[in-house]
């Protein structure tokens, strides 16, 4: 049996960091961008730049807009509560037997928000 172990990392050829200019022009449009939008902008400017390593900075960036704890449930809870004039927060008890259906959920949802003109009604399970 042989067997080989890594010791050295292997000096690139070339540098493939992202280049700090594109980091900053990913900063600049945070909050208005896509990652996919970001990427094709990012690109455009520096070839050499990876989809990936946009997509990656983008996705670290704006955990600051949106995170706040590392517990999801947490995280969202404190989120919504930070919008409460613009949200509605339902305490929907899980039915006897398993956690329902996703069709229970809207009906409630529908019911309560109506078909109001020009009302935008997002259901989150």
């Amino acid at each position: 049996m042989i067997w080989l172990e890594h010791h050295k990392r292997h000096t690139p050829y070339y540098d493939v960091s992202l280049p700090p200019e594109a980091a900053a022009m990913i900063h600049e449009k945070l909050e208005w961008t896509s990652p996919c939008e970001m990427a094709k902008k990012v690109l455009t400017i520096f070839p050499t730049a990876l989809h990936q390593q946009v997509h990656k900075t983008w996705m670290t960036m704006s955990e600051t807009l949106w995170k706040r704890d590392a517990e999801q449930l947490s995280s969202v809870k404190l989120l919504l509560s930070e919008c409460k004039d613009n949200v509605n927060l339902l305490d929907i008890p899980i039915l006897e037997g398993g956690m329902g259906y996703a069709k229970d959920y809207w009906t409630f949802a529908w019911k309560i928000c109506g078909n109001r003109p020009g009302f935008h009604m997002q259901v989150s399970l």
